[in-house]
């Protein structure tokens, strides 16, 4: 009777280390889920900007173009030579 009573208690204690342990390995495999979304979500906002940065220099370059061509005489032609 005594020997079956630790038994039992051995292994719902068996039972519940392994419960535990499957548990912090979700958690800790969750934990990593969510930092690896959080940084595909910066990547994606670092490439966003880029861009916005890489279209604003279009337009100020073609606006300089545009300002450079409308000089008139050999000044403009030079302006339009070093840019």
């Amino acid at each position: 009777m005594r020997d079956s009573l630790v038994r039992m208690q051995i292994s719902s204690v068996v039972v519940v280390i392994v419960i535990h342990r499957v548990w912090h390995h979700s958690r800790t495999i969750r934990g990593k889920n969510v930092l690896k979304e959080k940084k595909e979500k910066l990547e994606l906002q670092v490439k966003e900007l880029k861009k916005k940065s890489r279209e604003k220099e279009k337009k100020q370059s073609s606006k300089e173009l545009l300002t450079c061509s409308r000089l008139k005489g050999s000044y403009g032609k030079q302006a339009l030579r070093m840019k």
